[in-house]
Formats: structure tokens, C-alpha cells, sequence
């Protein structure tokens, strides 16, 4: 049994010496990641982080190689110092994950979901000044710890040295000077530990993972602040010099045990879960600033954005601006779009509701539907990011009533709808037909087969759109400029069916209790063959699309040409006067596919 214990104390150091390589070598791997997938910047906070994980680990690895070697025992510096460094590197923490915080109680409310984390935005003005003065605060306290730690540390050793030279006994005074210092350790690791509480209490994190919600890092830093509350734990109870040194070549078994379970629960655990809250949190640099609309914005792990310039005409939501927008996932950009609407606009609700079926529909991804990438409220106004596509058919179609041919279509800039500058030799009147350039019947039927597929995947849901007007139909075209696939949009009249209390619902209706949604879903089967009659005429109608009008023309009206005769029965299946009479969204779909 001796010797067993013997050849787990001779093996200890060695595993902790491994433990604390193998911390750094991930430390190393998450950086390139960073610098590399993240696009952090070498002279930010992140990289300051590693910086010290790096200098706290390294240092503890060459003591205890040293000790491994030739019983080397560190002194006071060795045994202080990477325990400063780790007090350091866990309260700049803290103001990263302070740095990063959600606002308020809707954005929380808004954004969590038992199977999504709630993304992270960036601090407003006034959580910014509170960032400011624990930044300060940080900077101020490390500094008097390090220089007020030397110059005990110094008096320390000149006492020593003094001692030596005249050959006499260690006395009580030396004693004193040590657990002056470790006194002082635990006295800071109380204040790390009350700083990341307050960090807690700022992000009402107790409160959300009562409920159940909460994000990944939250989770995490309450494990830290468990862990540094452990370590102090273990040295208040025996606040003696031997346990701030990682020492397992003197004193029995227990205090051998001792030494591992404090460095293993009070800085080994807590440098993993450190590395992963830095993993989790968005990267840093100079760029971040809420006051401005360009600059990027962070809402999730890894996760930003840069608003590059408004969309006049292309695509339109009910009170909300359109902007242009850079997404960056991990380092990989791509253009998208972001409605922005302030919390005072009266079409803000509507906006909000447009998020929240937006949400339910992604968890079934339906590429007939425009793509969701995220929700996020800052600032007092709300930001909702969408998949950018190259036009919406109201606008598509106005290009097509004037170019008469194919060639001219493929003239036009495909994110724009403007005449390249190759073609523009003079007034458009001049270089194009002015003559409508009408669809071959595959073409029509594939952009029809989209929509209804759309329509069908919503109605499946109980979603009702009460919205299908040409602006709200988006396109991707392919390189001539014809279109490759239709997707629906635009969502904030749209209502969602429930079995206790509906949606938000527009002015159309008074009381969304009495909804008849049969109604609705048939009226965007109506709206559906008013689209038919769009893209065969390329005449559009404002009022005809009003969900409280019913006038549609009759096929007689339509001057069709011969290739599209056969979506004639389509056209009347689908606004057929009685609602109860029109088609299913799935049986249009099955039309379609027939014809």
C-alpha cells in the first residue's frame, strides 16, 4: 500500500506537467483558429488573453519540470506569479463577457428557444460606460497587486538573505511576510470572484438558468466562479505557504491530495472553462460601436455584421429599412439584408411578429421560403437578417416589359436590375425593343411551382402569408439573367394559427379571435392566381392584391399567348368566387407539376 501511494505521488507531477502542455496546446490551436476563422486581430483583447494563459501555464510547466528533474522546490515568486497571472488573465475576462451582454428582457424573451442559444449584441452607451469603469477597475487593481505583491515579495527577501548571512534562525517575521502574501492572494481571488458575480448579476444570469435559458457562456462563467470560490475555500481553511506552490515533493500524502485537488478544482478546471467562454464570445477589435449603423455588429458566436448601404426600390417592408449587409460566420463573408425598424413605429409589432414566424419556419429550412439568418434588438430598434437575393419579381418584371429579347435581358446587372455600363451606349430607349419579352411556358411554370411550394410548406405550418403581391416574391437568377428559383418573403402581414391565443394580426381584422383562417389560406390561393395573371400580362394591379377585395379579371380579359393557354384552368381553379371552391396549396402544386 506504501508503495503504491509512493508511485502515485512520483507520477502526479508528471500528469499535472502534461495537463498544463496540453492547456496551452489548445489555447495555441483555438488562437489560429481565431486569427484565421474568427478574423480576430492580433493587438485586441483575445489576443491578450491567450498572451497570459500562455505566461500562467508555461510558467507552472518549467517549475514543475524543474521539480521532476532534480526535486527543485519554487520559491515565493514562482508559487505568486502564475497565480497573479491567473487572477489577471480571469478578470480580463470579465470584461469580455461584460463587453457582450443582451439588452433587455424582450430580446432575451425574443431570442430564446430550448434549442437555440440566444445570440449576443453588443453593449449600448449605457451598458458601455459601465464596461469602461470595470475596464479601469481592472487595470488599477492588477496594477497595485503586482506592484504592492513585489515589494512584499522584495522585503521578503532581503530578510532572508540577512538571516543567511548571519547564520541565524528562521524566525516568525519571515512567516509573516508569507502569509502576508498569500493573505493578500486570497484577498484578490474574493475580489475576482465578486467582480464576475456582479458580471452575473448584470446578465441576470441566475434568473435565466432558473427558467431553463441562458447562454453557453453564462452556464460556463458560473462554473468558473464556482471553481476560484473552491480555491479560496482551500486556502482560507489552511492558508499556508505550501499551497500556493504546486509541491509534491514535501509533506505527507494529505497535503500531497491537497495540492492536487486545489490546483486541479482551482486553476486547471477553471483554464478550460476560460479557453471555452473565449471560443464562445464574438471577436474583438476597434471596429465596434454601436452609434454607427456601418459598423459591425456582433449577435452570436462568431457571428457579425457590417451594414453596407440602403436598397431603394428592390425590396420594401411595411415601416422598416432595408439595408445591404456583410455577414461574417467564423471568418466566411456573405452578403445578406437586414430590416431595421424602431421600437417607436407603429409597424414595429408587425416587424417583430415577421421574426417570430420567420423562427418557426427555419426549423424546417424550406427552400421555397426566403432564409433566416437572425434576430437581434440594440439600441432601441430592432435588426432582422435575411438571405439577400438578386430582385423581387415586381421588379424583374418591369425589366422584362422593355427588352423584348433574351440577349438584352442578360445586359443587366443581376443585384441591381440596372444596364451594365458595356451595353449602356446611349438612352435605353435607343438600345432596347421596348417590347415585353413574355415567359416560355417551362420558365412560367417553374417560377409558379416555387411560389406554390411556398405556399404549401406555410400553410402546412398554419401559417397564412395574406401578402402574395409581386414585391413580395423574391427571385435568383442564373446567368442570363432568366430566373432560377422563387422564394417567398416578407412576412409582416402574415398570421399563424394556434390553439390558444393567435398571433399579432394587423388592422385588417379587429378581434384575431374570430379569424376565419380557412379564409385566409384561401385568399392566398386567390392571391396565387392573381400572380398567374401577373406574369402572363405583366399588368399589375395594386387592388386587386388587398386580401378585402375580390376582383379578378376573367381569362377572356387576358390577352395569353398560345404556350400558356394551359394554365387557363389553373387560373380560374384558383380564384374561383366561393373561397371554400379554390384549390388546396397542394393540389396547385400537383397542377403544376401535371401541366
Amino acid at each position: 500500500m506504501l508503495n503504491l501511494e509512493r508511485e502515485m505521488l512520483s507520477t502526479t507531477p508528471t500528469i499535472f506537467l502534461l495537463l498544463y502542455i496540453s492547456i496551452e496546446i489548445s489555447g495555441l490551436i483555438l488562437l489560429i483558429y481565431e486569427f484565421k476563422y474568427h478574423k480576430s486581430l492580433f493587438n485586441n483583447v483575445k489576443t491578450l488573453f491567450y498572451c497570459l494563459l500562455f505566461s500562467n501555464c508555461t510558467t507552472r510547466a518549467i517549475f514543475l519540470l524543474l521539480g521532476i528533474i532534480g526535486s527543485f522546490q519554487a520559491g515565493s515568486f514562482a508559487a505568486n506569479f502564475p497565480s497573479y497571472l491567473f487572477i489577471t488573465l480571469t478578470a480580463f475576462l470579465g470584461i469580455q463577457i461584460l463587453q457582450f451582454i443582451p439588452k433587455d428582457s424582450n430580446f432575451v424573451e425574443m431570442n430564446s428557444r430550448e434549442d437555440e442559444e440566444i445570440p449576443l449584441i453588443m453593449v449600448d452607451k449605457a451598458y458601455d460606460n459601465g464596461v469602461k469603469k470595470y475596464t479601469m477597475f481592472v487595470i488599477l487593481s492588477n496594477i497595485i497587486m503586482y506592484v504592492s505583491s513585489f515589494m512584499v515579495y522584495s522585503i521578503s527577501s532581503f530578510k532572508k538573505e540577512d538571516k543567511r548571512k548571519t547564520n541565524s534562525e528562521s524566525s516568525d517575521v519571515d512567516d509573516g511576510f508569507d502569509q502576508a502574501l498569500e493573505y493578500y492572494f486570497i484577498a484578490y481571488l474574493v475580489l475576482l470572484i465578486l467582480s464576475h458575480g456582479y458580471i452575473a448579476y448584470k446578465r441576470k444570469t441566475i434568473q435565466k438558468l432558473l427558467r431553463g435559458k441562458g447562454h453557453s457562456i453564462e452556464k460556463l462563467q458560473i462554473l468558473l466562479i464556482i471553481c476560484i470560490l473552491s480555491r479560496v475555500i482551500i486556502l482560507a481553511t489552511n492558508p499556508s505557504y505550501s499551497n500556493s506552490d504546486i509541491d509534491f515533493w514535501s509533506g505527507g500524502t494529505k497535503t500531497v491530495a491537497t495540492t492536487i485537488i486545489y490546483f486541479l478544482l482551482g486553476e486547471i478546471v477553471p483554464c478550460l472553462l476560460m479557453i471555452s467562454i473565449q471560443f464562445l464570445l464574438p471577436y474583438h477589435d476597434s471596429s465596434y460601436n454601436q452609434e454607427s449603423i456601418t459598423s459591425p455588429t456582433s449577435i452570436g458566436m462568431g457571428h457579425s455584421f457590417q451594414v453596407l448601404s440602403p436598397i431603394d426600390g428592390i425590396f420594401s417592408a411595411s415601416g422598416a429599412t432595408i439595408h445591404d449587409c456583410n455577414s461574417i460566420d467564423y471568418g466566411v463573408t456573405k452578403i445578406c439584408v437586414v430590416k431595421v425598424i424602431s421600437k417607436n413605429d407603429p409597424n414595429f409589432k408587425n416587424i417583430r411578429n415577421e421574426a417570430k414566424i420567420y423562427k418557426r419556419i427555419r426549423k424546417n429550412k424550406p427552400s421555397e421560403i426566403i432564409e433566416f439568418d437572425k434576430v437581434s434588438e440594440s439600441a432601441g430598434k430592432l435588426y432582422l437578417f435575411l438571405e439577400k437575393m438578386h430582385t423581387n419579381l415586381f421588379s424583374y418584371i418591369n425589366i422584362r416589359k422593355i427588352v423584348g429579347e433574351k440577349r438584352f435581358l442578360a445586359k443587366f446587372n443581376q443585384n441591381s436590375l440596372l444596364l451594365l455600363k458595356s451595353c449602356d451606349t446611349g438612352q435605353n430607349s435607343q438600345i432596347l425593343p421596348n417590347l415585353p419579352l413574355k415567359f416560355e411556358h417551362s420558365e412560367l411554370k417553374n417560377c409558379l411551382l416555387h411560389i406554390a411550394k411556398g405556399i404549401e410548406f406555410l400553410h402546412n405550418l398554419k401559417i397564412a402569408h395574406r401578402d402574395l403581391r409581386p414585391h413580395n416574391i423574391f427571385l435568383t437568377l442564373d446567368g442570363s439573367n432568366l430566373i432560377s428559383y422563387s422564394k417567398i418573403g416578407d412576412f409582416d402581414n402574415s398570421i399563424m394559427q394556434r390553439t390558444k391565443k393567435p398571433s399579432i394580426v394587423p388592422n385588417t381584422y379587429a378581434n384575431p379571435s374570430h379569424i376565419d383562417y380557412t379564409l385566409q389560406y384561401a385568399n392566398d390561393v386567390l392571391q396565387f392566381g392573381y400572380l398567374i395573371h401577373f406574369l402572363i400580362t405583366f399588368e399589375y394591379d395594386e387592388k386587386r392584391f388587398a386580401v378585402d377585395q375580390y376582383n379578378p379579371p376573367s381569362w377572356s380579359e387576358i390577352q395569353c399567348p398560345p404556350n400558356l393557354q394551359g394554365f387557363y384552368k389553373l387560373y380560374t381553379q384558383c380564384i374561383h368566387i366561393e373561397y371554400q371552391q379554390r384549390l388546396k396549396a397542394s393540389q396547385i402544386v400537383q397542377e403544376l407539376q401535371h401541366l
